[in-house]
């Protein structure tokens, strides 16, 4: 089973917020301490957990990219590019195609709503 935070905290004998802060290097907790939980963290093999984070943050680093048709030379161009700029920046990207029907458009476009991914839409060609 993962170790969580209040794992961690729990044996490093502090907070679950202090551990939090340690992980993501805040100022606020000193050095020493700061290193002993990295060093437990990194021991237990600590991996920080997306979803729990995109429900504090209420973002997933998620971009949605809608495209008529994956199978399209210029989308799958278009698409390449959007996806290696956002993994430089630390996004991930998901990729759907339309078929070039309005209504599943609209469908994925609410999917990715629901799950707080941003969506962008590229236009239909001509």
């Amino acid at each position: 089973m993962a170790v969580s935070i209040k794992d961690i905290a729990r044996m490093a004998g502090v907070s679950h917020s202090t551990v939090s802060r340690a992980l993501n290097n805040s100022p606020l907790i000193a050095l020493d301490t700061a290193q002993r939980i990295q060093r437990i963290a990194s021991e237990k093999g600590y991996a920080a957990s997306a979803v729990a984070r995109s429900l504090v943050t209420r973002r997933t680093q998620a971009i949605g990219v809608v495209v008529t048709w994956i199978a399209d030379p210029f989308n799958g161009e278009v698409v390449a590019g959007i996806e290696e700029v956002a993994n430089r920046e630390g996004y991930s990207v998901v990729v759907a195609t339309s078929q070039a029907d309005p209504q599943r458009e609209m469908a994925v476009v609410r999917f990715f709503r629901q799950r707080r991914v941003t969506a962008s839409w590229w236009p239909h060609r001509a």
